[in-house]
Parts: structure tokens; sequence; C-alpha cells
């Protein structure tokens, strides 16, 4: 039950991601419409070169309750505070760049993922992710998944992960121009 729980919430999370492309991006081009399915698959595991994706995954179950219909700034910010990049209510920025490179250091396949969040969302770069009402926990979660899945370089061999690797790859046309 907990899994379908923890299932449906990250498909609602997805749904709002959803929200922040459009409100990103703006209009229908492919790239768009491929970054808007690659935030609609939010819990697919298709990324091989980003296990530690996976490693928030107890975080994330331990910090939403079982009854929760969507995640929150407090479910964000849980998880952030036990990954030690929340202090309170602030990112504390210095730790953001220290997990992100001892995830670099400890993985070396993830190198790249590691230090495109770091280049993308740190030095409050990650401010500037939408929704404009968002809490800064949100926003920073929401650049770090999306960069993650930008930098992915190896994808697993299924129609769905392929179809979600060639969006990654349009999607990540838009993000670098943006």
């Amino acid at each position: 039950m907990r899994l379908l729980s923890f299932t449906m919430i990250a498909l609602k999370f997805a749904l709002s991601l959803l929200l922040v492309a459009f409100s990103v991006y703006g209009d229908e081009s492919d790239e768009a419409t491929a970054c808007v399915a690659l935030l609609e698959n939010f819990g697919e595991r298709c990324c091989e070169s980003v296990a530690t994706s996976q490693s928030f995954g107890a975080d994330m179950t331990s910090c939403l309750a079982d009854d929760s219909e969507e995640v929150t700034c407090d479910n964000v910010k849980c998880i952030l505070t036990k990954q030690g990049i929340m202090k309170g209510d602030n990112i504390d920025e210095d730790a953001a760049r220290r997990r992100f490179q001892q995830i670099s250091k400890d993985n070396g396949g993830e190198r790249e993922m590691a230090e495109r969040i770091m280049r993308e969302c740190l030095d409050g770069k990650f401010l500037e992710y939408p929704p404009e009402d968002a809490c800064p926990a949100v926003k920073l979660f929401t650049c770090a998944f999306l960069n993650a899945q930008l930098s992915c370089t190896k994808w697993k061999s299924t129609d769905k992960c392929n179809q979600l690797a060639e969006n990654a790859k349009k999607c990540k046309e838009l993000v670098d121009e943006y």
C-alpha cells in the first residue's frame, strides 16, 4: 500500500512539474512538449546512470504521509533536511554543493549530473524556476530533478525508456538555450 501511495504522490508531483514546464517554456514546441513528457514520467526508473535518485527514495518515503494527496513544500523541506541541504527554512547552498560533490566522488558515473546540477541550480539559480509562489525547497528539487534527467548518459533499453531518452535530448536543447 505504501508503494502505491508513493507512486500516486509522485504522479501528482509530476503533474505539478508539468505546469512548471509550460510556465518556463511557454510554448508548444517539440522541445517544450518533450520536457513535459519527461516530467510526466517522474516515477519512471529509466536512467541507469543516475542511481542516486533512488537513494532519495527512503527519505521521500519517510517524509510523505500515507494519506498525502500531493507533495508539499514541507515534504520537500523534510527530504532536503534529511539530505543535509536544508537548514531550518533555508537552503544551505554550501551543503548542497558538498552533497553533490560527494555524489560525484562516490559515483563517478554521476559526475556530469552532479556538475550540471551545481552549475544550473546553485548560486541562487534554482530560485528562477517556477512556479513563482513555490517555496525555495520545491524550486531546488524541481531544478535538480530536471537537470539530473537531462544529464542521463545511459538509459534502459525499453520502448518507453528509449522515448524518454529522446525527450531528454530534445528538452536539453531547450533548457540549455534558456
